[in-house]
């Protein structure tokens, strides 16, 4: 799924055998990348979590 923003986008892929999901965020502005996370994490309901920002 892609979610198009304004200069912005999310996009999420989901696999349901190894239960894996991969979420991607693109902004050009500042936001709290470690709430993001936590956001998904609950979200999810994931005990396992990694992430990256670049």
């Amino acid at each position: 799924a892609f979610v198009p923003l304004i200069d912005s986008g999310i996009s999420l892929y989901v696999w349901t055998g190894p239960r894996f999901l991969s979420a991607v965020a693109f902004t050009c502005k500042a936001f709290d990348a470690d709430a993001a996370v936590g956001a998904t994490r609950e979200f999810f309901g994931m005990t396992e979590l990694e992430h990256a920002a670049f």
